[in-house]
């Protein structure tokens, strides 16, 4: 049985920008639509249908980078710390956005947030190992098993067998479920973004992508860290 490729999620009011779907768990910016997390190269076996990730580029330094727009050069170590504070109180606002959004849209499709996110995961990094699946929510695995079988009883995921070894299963997002139940949902928040999007020029749009990507990956980082410490 082929496993059906990735499929993007739905917007989240603090996800990364996505043409039209749901959210990354701890992201803290605007999602565009029907998106997961920058690919980990050291766990290829999470969607074993995918393709090989493209090799990244190490971050530039501050000190070395060049000015944007509206800029009159790269900040560097000097910190402006009025704007700081803004930037992080506006992040803090975005994240409190974000969970009443996610709660309210769960509340009325039945699911807990947990399921709710867990469903845009699958969507955003699907299919997963069982064990792919805690990893990414942070969940026991008999949590995680209860998780699954709560999503199959709703319609919204289902095990599959796993393409390479018979032995193991997959868990997938039920698509068709998903985008009948749950997008509707979206559809005004989507025409908000992008209202909001012809704001910005191109290389401004460019710029906001690119913070929201690095801070969603030193976040996850940060999430590491405290289960590791």
């Amino acid at each position: 049985m082929s496993t059906p490729a990735r499929t993007p999620a739905w917007p989240d009011p603090a996800g990364r920008p996505e043409p039209a779907g749901l959210s990354e768990i701890g992201a803290d910016a605007p999602d565009s639509g029907p998106q997961l997390p920058a690919t980990d190269p050291t766990r290829a076996e999470t969607n074993p249908t995918a393709s090989e990730p493209a090799p990244t580029t190490s971050e530039p330094d501050r000190a070395g980078s060049g000015s944007t727009a509206g800029d009159s050069g790269p900040i560097g170590d000097g910190l402006d710390a009025e704007l700081i504070e803004r930037l992080n109180l506006a992040g803090r606002e975005l994240r409190a956005a974000t969970v009443l959004f996610h709660t309210t849209l769960a509340q009325l499709r039945g699911l807990s947030p947990t399921e709710e996110k867990a469903v845009d995961l699958l969507m955003r990094a699907g299919p997963l190992t069982h064990a792919a699946l805690g990893e990414q929510t942070g969940l026991a695995p008999a949590s995680v098993s209860d998780l699954i079988d709560r999503l199959e009883r709703k319609g919204y995921a289902r095990r599959v067998p796993h393409p390479q070894d018979r032995r193991r299963v997959l868990v997938e997002a039920e698509l068709e479920r998903i985008q009948a139940d749950m997008a509707p949902l979206f559809a005004g928040w989507i025409q908000d973004l992008q209202e909001l999007y012809k704001r910005y020029s191109r290389s401004e749009l460019e710029l906001l992508c690119d913070f929201m990507t690095r801070a969603a990956a030193r976040q996850q980082e940060a999430a590491v860290r405290l289960t590791t410490s």
